[in-house]
């Protein structure tokens, strides 16, 4: 018996996260406490994230990230509008989280991380971040 049969690889683990969410998102459709455990699971456990400060702020600004670079075609219009910026070289810390999430893997990128784009985590937690309440944004 091989010493790795505890070791699975990336595209099992991610097959196996792709279920559990989408089972997840299921249930919030139906129950806000899926969206709760979504909510759990990223912030905490994908991202590592500790619940000291401001969890909802941080939560309402990854939100606004991912819904801006959620569409290619209106990228630039909706930084702008979120965080009046032409892209996002022109705020540190905007960078500093495009970075974040992508390390995470919410997004993924080609030869800039400028023109970075969605992965299915990084839809589902944008689809979980538009579905909570401000309350559940508080709670967590």
């Amino acid at each position: 018996m091989s010493d790795n049969y505890f070791e699975f690889s990336k595209d099992e683990i991610n097959n196996k996260t792709a279920q559990i969410l989408n089972y997840l998102k299921n249930i919030g459709e139906e129950h806000n406490s899926g969206i709760k455990s979504i909510l759990y699971y990223y912030y905490y456990i994908k991202l590592g994230w500790c619940g000291c400060g401001d969890v909802s702020a941080a939560l309402t600004t990854i939100k606004k990230y991912l819904y801006s670079i959620s569409d290619s075609e209106s990228r630039d219009e909706r930084l702008k509008e979120e965080f009046d910026v032409d892209t996002i070289f022109d705020n540190n810390l905007l960078l500093c989280l495009a970075y974040a999430l992508d390390a995470a893997e919410f997004t993924e990128h080609g030869i800039s991380i400028g023109r970075a784009w969605l992965t299915q985590d990084g839809e589902y937690f944008l689809w979980a971040l538009q579905h909570a309440t401000e309350k559940d944004l508080n709670e967590l």
